[in-house]
């Protein structure tokens, strides 16, 4: 028994030694790697891919590019060094084209007969769409303002206001008119206390689809550019510039965290609009390769197809959804922004 301590001993502080140096090699390389930005790595890897494809053909004594792609894609190594060149080519191409398809995401069509064709006829769709909830909310309103009357009337102790609250209803005002009126009513305040919660939740619902559209004159043919737009409408502090302008101006005087949000959301916006267009190629490209075979194609083709399509519908919604967060954030930065410079108007009027 004595004897087996020693061994013991001995093989912890081996282990704890050869942690220790795993631990150092990690911390090593972790340093390492964080000097290196993405602008190096990219092409590092374009460099290593390339000459890992021309060594190839130089040794096979040929210029044929699918067999060299084939003897590299053969070795373990060959393979990583294919893929990792693939995925920084595509990478590459992708971004080049990421604004502009973004861009078109949100609406931004071109001067084109026909581009303008369909987008005069898609803004028209949304300012319809706009007004229709726009009525839908009035109705609620009147709705619900109906079921609140008579437990209204029982609260309200002066004649004149009783006289407003049964004249609201039974006049020949429209609803918008209706809507305005009980508003200014002396009882307005006490009609949303007695009303069922269920015409309250139908209100704010539709409420809060109105909100995701611009002004009437700055609608865009799509929903992802009316969501941003209706938000550039709230930010004060715009004045009439672009969004990456005023980031850009106002970047010294955001806070990290709210700058930290900005970017997470906008590179969520850009990464869930790069999904569409990398699903809606797909969806083209995998008709056009199994198209030559009509039985297959029926087959098993349009399945996978329609799941690129429904996909590339998925990623627009989650692009739409992070554009609402997006716009969240960017109202709060135009709000930090004014409250600094009410600060500092009230210090400068302290010293004066």
């Amino acid at each position: 028994m004595p004897s087996g301590r020693p061994e013991a001993a001995a093989q912890s502080g081996s282990s704890s030694s050869d942690q220790k140096l795993e631990e150092g090699l990690s911390q090593f390389l972790g340093k390492v790697l964080d000097q290196l930005s993405i602008s190096a790595w990219m092409p590092a890897a374009m460099l290593v891919g390339n000459v890992s494809i021309l060594v190839q053909l130089h040794s096979q004594k040929n210029i044929n590019i699918a067999s060299a792609l084939t003897s590299l894609t053969d070795r373990p190594l060959g393979l990583i060094i294919i893929l990792l060149f693939s995925v920084v080519l595509a990478t590459i191409v992708t971004q080049a084209f990421q604004y502009e398809f973004i861009r078109i995401l949100e609406g931004y069509w071109g001067s084109g007969r026909t581009r303008s064709a369909i987008a005069g006829w898609r803004v028209r769709h949304h300012v319809k769409k706009k007004h229709s909830l726009d009525a839908a909310r009035q109705m609620q309103f009147v709705a619900a303002y109906k079921k609140a009357r008579d437990r209204m009337i029982q609260t309200v102790t002066r004649l004149e206001d009783i006289g407003d609250l049964q004249l609201i209803l039974t006049s020949q005002l429209t609803d918008t008119e209706k809507v305005r009126t009980i508003k200014r009513a002396p009882a307005a305040v006490l009609w949303s206390k007695h009303c069922p919660a269920e015409n309250l939740r139908r209100i704010e619902a539709l409420e809060l689809r109105i909100k995701l559209y611009p002004k009437q004159s700055r609608i865009l043919p799509t929903r992802l550019g009316n969501t941003i737009r209706s938000s550039e409408d709230g930010i004060r502090g715009l004045g009439g510039g672009s969004l990456q302008g005023f980031i850009m101006r106002n970047q010294s005087s955001i806070s990290t965290n709210l700058m930290v949000q900005h970017d997470q959301f906008r590179n969520r916006l850009d990464m869930y609009g790069s999904l569409v267009l990398a699903f809606l190629f797909l969806a083209v490209f995998g008709s056009m390769q199994l198209a030559s075979n009509p039985t297959r194609f029926l087959s098993h083709s349009l399945g996978a197809i329609l799941l690129y399509v429904i996909l590339a519908a998925v990623s627009y919604e989650a692009a739409v959804t992070s554009a609402k967060g997006y716009g969240l954030v960017l109202l709060e930065i135009d709000s930090q922004l004014k409250r600094g410079k009410d600060i500092a108007v009230k210090e400068e009027l302290e010293e004066m």
